[in-house]
């Protein structure tokens, strides 16, 4: 049973259901790349089971047995994974005048969850990029390729050979075969306007190619589906003047294995591990309170989780750009 300390704010969950009704026009990436999953109430701090890669294939064993003899055996071979699950908040107090003033144009609280969900979707954003496109987990021959002599914003570099060769390399060293390739947006659009390969053999096949209809048809050649991280953020220090970044650059690509389910055996790069303090409750919270001294209704967000790599194996990092 979990117990709530009355902390003086009252949850505000239509705030996050207007939040997550509205969504900005840039696609956040961090929870297809690395999927969320809740960890229990009292278990904030804890860790996962994770099956190693020698288990996710076949062996060749000798399984050949005489009638009436034993049966050959093996075991599941499972390790675990360890995760601290921090919190990440946000608030923003909204004088009454500003709310009376505003309310007949635009709902002040909506406009404060949206700026605090988007800040806190950012700084995680920035967390599981950090995480996937990382030299220093994803290192020697058969987890990183240096390809930046051929890069890949360059009309005859052979990115759709270097893909199935990272491509059988995380088959080779996981049992399994990859099923996304990470990309940030300037990169995808190096792919579909700049590389000669893709440029001639899809648009050129497509009448009046659709965004859609590009995307659809490298995913079926590649095989894989194209996870195109093209969020951006003010990477400008607070209190100068705004300067909009993405958040994935283009030097990097990573050809991996992600989780398609809620299993957290499930072998995967990577996930998210999401905590509430109440079971029912959303992966992103908000609440008010009030604030008598400067007559103002104040806005929290918060969300609690850590970002983990489940295995090495299930991913291959590519440098496509010096």
């Amino acid at each position: 049973m979990s117990t709530v300390i009355n902390t003086g704010s009252t949850p505000a969950p239509y705030l996050g259901r207007a939040m997550f009704e509205w969504q900005p026009d840039f696609n956040y990436v961090g929870g297809v790349v690395a999927p969320v999953i809740m960890a229990p109430v009292d278990k904030k701090n804890g860790t996962l089971p994770n099956i190693t890669a020698s288990k996710t294939s076949g062996e060749n064993l000798d399984n050949v047995r005489a009638p009436g003899s034993a049966y050959n055996r093996d075991q599941v071979e499972i390790n675990t994974d360890s995760y601290e699950v921090v919190g990440h908040g946000k608030e923003i107090p909204l004088p009454e005048e500003d709310i009376a003033w505003y309310s007949s144009v635009m709902d002040a609280e909506i406009v404060a969850a949206g700026k605090i969900k988007n800040d806190l979707l950012v700084e995680r954003e920035i967390k599981v990029k950090d995480m996937i496109f990382n030299t220093t987990t994803f290192t020697g021959a058969s987890l990183f390729t240096d390809v930046s002599s051929a890069p890949w914003d360059t009309a005859g570099s052979d990115a759709k050979g270097h893909i199935v060769a990272a491509k059988e390399k995380v088959r080779v060293n996981s049992g399994m075969m990859p099923n996304a390739l990470i990309v940030g947006h300037a990169t995808y659009n190096n792919l579909i306007f700049t590389n000669t390969y893709f440029s001639t053999t899809v648009l050129s096949g497509l009448a009046v190619p659709s965004p859609e209809q590009v995307k659809a048809a490298i995913e079926a050649i590649l095989g894989l589906k194209i996870i195109d991280a093209d969020a951006i953020y003010n990477s400008a220090i607070e209190g100068q003047s705004y300067s909009g970044a993405y958040i994935w650059p283009d030097d990097y690509a990573m050809i991996a294995r992600i989780a398609t389910s809620s299993n957290p055996a499930e072998p995967a790069l990577a996930r998210l591990i999401g905590w509430s303090p109440e079971p029912s409750a959303a992966a992103m919270e908000f609440a008010t309170y009030g604030e008598p001294q400067t007559k103002s209704m104040v806005i929290q967000g918060d969300m609690y989780y850590d970002e983990i790599i489940r295995g090495t194996q299930f991913g291959h990092l590519l440098k496509v750009d010096a």
